[in-house]
């Protein structure tokens, strides 16, 4: 996981059997004010509160309760867990060839027949190769806007787009906000 210099990043893992929702796979969302409380609250506790393992346990169980409802966000970004070993070299294709990902060259680094890696994308993710490929350009997209400071018309180069106008598209269509916004927005909650 990659993010701008100066930005805090908190990660839960949470115990599966508190959570009523489905979340395999690795997941993102803005955090909700309550939820950036409480983890900042957790990352404070002395080494005697964590010890005692009850207020922790206690803590962790309602912050997964309430996951359900942070990760409802319709714009959120997913991409599932590989358990192939096909799968995982497609995910690490995506990785070192996302500007220029195509199906053909998923398929050639997986070992799998066009078709076959169609089939596979929605046996084992529950997604189509071109969802697969739009998610992973989205969250390298937003990660590129939020880090790098680079131009759009870069980002949209970097991850695939053949100009700014079709990323700027596919983004406001994604996120209901220009990737311009989205900066902006980013600079804002800087403050």
């Amino acid at each position: 996981m990659r993010s701008a210099p100066g930005t805090t990043l908190l990660v839960a893992h949470l115990e599966p059997a508190d959570a009523a929702w489905i979340h395999h796979g690795c997941w993102t969302t803005a955090a909700t004010p309550l939820a950036r409380e409480m983890l900042a609250r957790a990352v404070r506790w002395s080494p005697a509160q964590v010890a005692d393992g009850v207020t922790a346990r206690m803590f962790f169980r309602t912050l997964s309760g309430l996951c359900a409802e942070w990760f409802a966000n319709k714009r959120m970004l997913w991409l599932p867990v590989v358990q192939s070993e096909p799968m995982r070299r497609v995910v690490l294709y995506l990785r070192d060839h996302l500007g220029d990902a195509s199906l053909e060259g998923a398929a050639a680094a997986s070992g799998l027949s066009d078709r076959t890696l169609q089939r596979q994308c929605r046996a084992e993710l529950g997604m189509s190769w071109r969802d697969l490929l739009r998610e992973a350009r989205m969250m390298r997209g937003l990660e590129l806007l939020a880090g790098q400071r680079m131009p759009v018309s870069t980002v949209a180069r970097q991850i695939g787009f053949g100009t700014s106008a079709a990323f700027t598209t596919a983004f406001a269509r994604r996120f209901e906000m220009t990737p311009t916004e989205y900066v902006a927005r980013r600079c804002l909650a800087a403050w």
